[in-house]
């Protein structure tokens, strides 16, 4: 019998990011969400450390150096009045009700949600 090695949930997780920051970066065409400079970050709106939308793509927002460091991590009032404006109160909420879930996947379940953000990515 072949000794097939499962792959830890550290490094599923590294591809999930990888994968997540790059849907995000395609969903805003690759262009800053408040300036439209480029190029752009993929930034979590509710922190990575909520697993339950850490994968999330509409957990997401690509954002431009300043952006990102400037607004969404110094300005937090001003981002999140910004984010609400984008996808609107009830998204946001949703979103943040949805990031407090508790989460705990097997590696099983990363697994198959990587295969999900993978079919995703265009060509």
């Amino acid at each position: 019998m072949k000794n097939v090695k499962t792959k830890s949930k550290k490094n599923i997780s590294k591809s999930l990011d990888t994968a997540w920051s790059k849907l995000v970066r395609d969903k805003f065409d690759h262009k800053c969400a408040v300036c439209g400079a480029t190029p752009v970050q993929a930034h979590h709106i509710f922190t990575r450390g909520y697993k339950s939308t850490r994968w999330d793509i509409d957990n997401g927002i690509a954002l431009c150096y300043k952006h990102h460091f400037y607004l969404a991590h110094s300005k937090f009032e001003e981002f999140r009045d910004f984010v609400i404006d984008l996808m609107g109160e009830e998204q946001y909420n949703d979103l943040k009700k949805r990031s407090q879930e508790i989460y705990k996947p097997s590696p099983q379940d990363l697994e198959e949600l990587l295969e999900k953000l993978i079919i995703k990515e265009p060509d």
